[in-house]
């Protein structure tokens, strides 16, 4: 079982940490997304101006209970309200700073934080502060840390809020670690594995363990109120039902795809993590459980696999990864240091070497992925501006990706031409003698909910957008 001591945060000597945090920092600010586009980008920030408005609803021109299709990406109709599909947590968190009109930097921000936590629950664990500073930097500039930190995306604050109860739970607080991970299941309701996760190494103690649950129950009272106001029960999301996004099928290629890229974004030095276990089992196995429940539950997650920042979805399971590697670090280095004199003067310029071939790595693949782009998703905000210069105000725009970002970047009521209800929102936009207009990707051309909208009505290309190739403004008639 862990042994679990009072840490003192360090405040002392602790100069090159704080550096690494605000070159980090500034990284992620300078390269931030500051454009909203798609589905999940737009869900967040949308909900996040509904929340500093006190509103819990997207307001539509259109009745959703005649027109689902009026709900964009990121939302549902749910009778004569139109819903988030997202969780709360982040949107909540932008809907603060936006009244200091920081909105985009509260992944910087939070990406900030998270290495210092990196650093803190690591040093808990090793002897040498260069270790622990090694793998706070691994974790910074690791891309896709680097990737969650630049982007409208909760996943970072998820992993954040798992390392803050980790923390505490380090700390001896096992209330304030509940209750942590109760108020992240606002963020994301897998963060749920952690409140098991975390209890194995409190197993025996059960006053501790008593306090720990508590804590998490008092913590999920904000998820609870808001899922009851949105969707009628506590434990109802918008999500929908998380059986519909689970299958056995892409078990095999997701859980082989995940490990590929594990080693990709974190490089192989995350295969000194066997090195504690293989010592210590009985003491660190809960680490190991803690990354393998998210590498394999998300293994089984249908959406996804397909491309390298679907690695976001192991981020909260990440940060034991690094942690078991430090310590097989310092276990390796401990055995050199026992047997070869020479080692102390060796070791710190292999560290060195190792460390710049490591961060030559993590820039070549970042810069390779346009991370260090200042416009990202800009396209967005181009396009729906030309859009609103082609069409006439009262147009009705069906779209499938643009369904956010128009509604977002001009006053022009959208709805989802994928949807079964978008014929009706055609006729009756015809009836009343509305412009109606489609944007079509070409991947979307032979989309099966297009097919009998082709059949009834002519559409005139108008204008090519610039986001993707072959994309087009058309006009219905």
């Amino acid at each position: 079982m862990a042994k679990f001591s009072k840490l003192t945060f360090p405040t002392r000597r602790n100069l090159p940490l704080v550096g690494l945090v605000v070159f980090a920092f500034l990284v992620y600010s300078i390269f931030r997304t500051q454009y909203v586009g798609g589905a999940d980008s737009y869900g967040y920030y949308s909900l996040a101006l509904l929340l500093a408005k006190g509103k819990l609803t997207l307001p539509t021109l259109l009745d959703p209970v005649q027109f689902p299709a009026v709900a964009p990406l990121g939302y549902m109709a749910d009778g004569d309200r139109v819903v988030p599909t997202y969780s709360p947590g982040y949107p909540f968190l932008m809907a603060i700073a936006s009244f200091l009109n920081l909105e985009s930097f509260v992944t910087p921000i939070v990406g900030a934080l998270s290495i210092v936590l990196v650093y803190a629950c690591t040093y808990h664990h090793v002897s040498r502060r260069g270790i622990a500073l090694f793998f706070a930097a691994v974790w910074a500039f690791s891309p896709i840390v680097v990737w969650g930190s630049t982007s409208i995306m909760s996943d970072l604050i998820a992993s954040c809020f798992g390392l803050l109860a980790y923390y505490a739970l380090l700390k001896d607080k096992p209330a304030i670690s509940g209750l942590v991970i109760g108020l992240s299941l606002t963020v994301r309701p897998t963060n749920g594995l952690l409140l098991i996760i975390f209890a194995i190494p409190l197993l025996g103690t059960w006053h501790t363990l008593l306090r720990y649950v508590l804590g998490f129950g008092v913590g999920a009272i904000p998820v609870a109120v808001y899922n009851s106001l949105q969707f009628g029960l506590p434990w109802k999301t918008g999500y929908g039902n998380i059986r519909d996004g689970l299958s056995g099928d892409v078990f095999l290629h997701h859980s082989a795809y995940y490990l590929r890229q594990t080693f990709r974004v974190f490089t192989p030095i995350v295969l000194l993590a066997v090195v504690p276990l293989w010592q210590n089992f009985r003491r660190y196995g809960y680490l190991a459980v803690w990354f393998v429940a998210y590498w394999v539950f998300y293994s089984f997650w249908w959406p996804g696999a397909d491309a390298w920042w679907y690695t976001r979805f192991l981020l909260v399971g990440y940060p034991p990864l690094l942690i078991l590697s430090a310590i097989g670090l310092e276990t390796v280095f401990d055995r050199l240091d026992r047997s070869w004199s020479g080692s102390k003067k060796f070791l710190p310029k292999l560290a060195t070497v190792l460390g710049i071939f490591m961060f030559v790595h993590f820039y070549l693949f970042s810069a390779g992925k346009a991370q260090f782009r200042i416009e990202k998703q800009s396209s967005f905000f181009n396009d729906s501006a030309k859009v609103t210069s082609i069409v006439p105000a009262n147009s009705l725009v069906g779209t499938v990706e643009f369904s956010g970002a128009l509604r977002l970047y001009s006053n022009l009521e959208t709805f989802r031409w994928d949807h079964e209800s978008a014929t009706k929102v055609i006729d009756y936009a015809q009836a009343n003698q509305l412009p109606v207009y489609l944007i079509i990707e070409p991947w979307h051309w032979e989309h099966p909910q297009l097919e009998p909208i082709k059949q009834k009505h002519q559409l005139e290309r108008v204008e090519k957008l610039s986001i993707w190739a072959d994309t087009y403004l058309h006009e219905v008639r």
